[in-house]
């Protein structure tokens, strides 16, 4: 009866590439839906199970006729093995690959049922042509032919083997074609009329474009531009920010828990503006991630929409039936309580200035700043301006999502759902990770400094421009705070805050005033320790700033 469903599938796809009677072949790229026990594939119940990021193994247990699904990203070009397994012959697998997302939803890209021979195993072998996010359908024959009974436990495993990472472009690659295309005097005008938006400061202004103009006179012979002094730190960090929420308003808000966890998918994603209608092809944004789906984005939205009114302790609540949540602390323990497994990482990139595509490729645009530090040829080190801030992951029964919690220039320092992708040029280096698993105490003692943090800079920044930002701290004071309460310590440059005085019983104040403030000077053999601890040198293939590698070697001995 299996190979009868595989022989109707290829029939009524009119595609025999992956098909045959037997069962055999790895599947191919299909035009039509095809249907499962004389329905669409639609009419079956779907549980969204995880992302994947990389090569993957993944164990669990099929039960009736809900599907399982796994998603993952692809770019033009993407090749992908997948294996479906049943330990004990318990069922027999059936895969789906349907996508890609957004556009191709409910499109099936090519399936399999039974293996070679006689073997029951299901597998697959494609190269997708369309960005996007794809998902893998995990069941049994019984899941897609809706018999309630049929149960077992399977083994995917996912490996991708071409085309895995977003395409690139460097900035100077970017500058000398658009040079190509509209001149040297049409980059020049452009520049004019971008640069005052960016840099305020007429200096700044003119520091900058006489930087792109020595790279354009060298095509690739510049890996640092431009680059801007320590004292402009707190523009350079704002330039990348794209906060995926508003900062909410701070009167009291009682929410709903049974209508935030169960009611509606309507998330809110990012996306692409052009630059200029004279630069077609060119846009600033951020990739919209969707491997992650809406219910589970919307509820991460909605979490963190939550946390951020509760710090605020200003009335605010979480109900559900008799139950009531005022604080941090509450929500983080009723999660933990509920089944939900917290792991929270301290994390820097290099920040995406203007977070830039052209054509399709991402470009790898940092803005740089001078340190000030001496190298030992005489120039002075100029390091990728980074971002830091702390991930948190939660997993379990009522919401599968990923927040951020860091300090910007829209919302202050809160909480964020992660809804965008980040390129593969701005890396990440893990400086601490934490886990409800291991110790609860630790997961909700973090967050409730988190809390208090947003109280006294949300209560601060109010008369401030940008709430605050750059004059209180940036991204990387909020993950400096942070790592302070749970390590002890600071591993964490540059820091912008100003001067904090300490105050008895107050712990937050007495974390700042123990943070170094590198914009109104610092020790170089600290400031050094705590870049090398930062900036994620050598987590890239290839190293996209050579450069900085070699000075910070040059370096070793300070």
């Amino acid at each position: 009866m299996r190979r009868v469903l595989t022989a109707a599938l290829c029939a009524l796809l009119l595609v025999p590439v992956g098909c045959d009677s037997s069962g055999g072949g790895a599947g191919g790229k299909v035009t039509d839906a095809p249907t499962f026990g004389g329905k669409s594939d639609s009419s079956f119940a779907i549980a969204e199970s995880g992302r994947f990021e990389g090569d993957t193994t993944v164990s669990g247990t099929v039960e009736g006729t809900e599907a399982l699904a796994y998603r993952f990203n692809a770019w033009a070009g993407t090749k992908v093995e997948i294996t479906l397994s049943s330990p004990g012959l318990e069922m027999d697998p059936y895969l789906v690959v349907d996508g890609p997302h957004p556009g191709g939803d409910g499109k099936i890209v090519a399936f399999n049922d039974d293996g070679p021979g006689d073997s029951l195993d299901s597998a697959l072998s494609l190269t997708l042509t369309e960005p996007g996010a794809y998902r893998i359908l995990v069941g049994s024959y019984g899941t897609f032919n809706e018999d309630p009974n049929d149960k077992g436990r399977f083994e995917l495993t996912f490996r991708c083997l071409e085309g895995c990472e977003m395409p690139q472009i460097s900035l100077a690659e970017l500058l000398t074609t658009l040079e190509a295309r509209l001149g040297a005097d049409g980059v020049a005008q452009l520049l004019d009329q971008s640069l005052p938006a960016l840099f305020p400061d007429a200096a700044t202004q003119a520091l900058v474009k006489q930087q792109v103009g020595a790279a354009l006179a060298a095509p690739g012979a510049v890996e640092a531009f431009p680059v801007l002094p320590m004292s402009a730190l707190s523009t350079v960090q704002g330039l990348f920010e794209r906060p995926d929420a508003v900062a909410p308003a701070p009167e009291p808000v009682e929410f709903q828990l049974d209508v935030l966890l169960r009611e509606g998918c309507s998330a809110e994603r990012p996306g692409w503006k052009p630059v200029s209608p004279q630069l077609p092809g060119l846009e600033t944004g951020t990739y919209a991630d969707y491997t992650v789906d809406e219910c589970n984005l919307q509820r991460a939205q909605e979490l963190a929409n939550v946390l951020n009114n509760l710090a605020l302790e200003n009335g605010s609540a979480v109900v559900s039936a008799d139950a009531r949540y005022e604080t941090v602390e509450d929500v983080f323990r009723a999660l933990i309580a509920a089944g939900h497994r917290v792991r929270i990482e301290n994390q820097s990139f290099y920040a995406n200035f203007l977070g830039l595509q052209f054509e399709g490729k991402a470009v790898i645009a940092p803005v740089w700043l001078d340190t000030g530090i001496a190298l030992p040829d005489g120039r002075t080190l100029a390091i990728p301006a980074p971002h830091s801030h702390h991930t948190i992951h939660i997993d379990g029964p009522l919401l599968r999502g990923r927040l951020m919690y860091y300090m910007g220039v829209s919302g202050g320092v809160s909480w964020r759902a992660v809804a965008g992708l980040r390129s593969p040029w701005n890396g990440v280096v893990t400086r601490y990770t934490y886990d409800s698993a291991v110790d609860a105490d630790q997961i909700v003692n973090l967050m409730v400094v988190a809390g208090e943090l947003r109280k006294r800079w949300a209560e601060e920044g109010r008369s401030l421009p940008a709430e605050g930002y750059g004059v209180l701290g940036v991204c990387s004071d909020s993950s400096a705070v942070l790592e302070l309460a749970a390590e002890g310590t600071v591993s964490i440059f540059p820091l912008a805050h100003g001067a904090v005085e300490a105050v008895e019983g107050d712990a937050v104040s007495n974390y700042l005033s123990a943070l170094p403030s590198d914009i109104y000077g610092f020790d170089e053999a600290d400031a050094l320790r705590r870049i090398r601890g930062t900036l994620p040198v050598g987590t890239m293939s290839p190293e996209p700033f050579p450069g900085l590698a070699s000075d910070l070697g040059s370096l070793a001995g300070q």
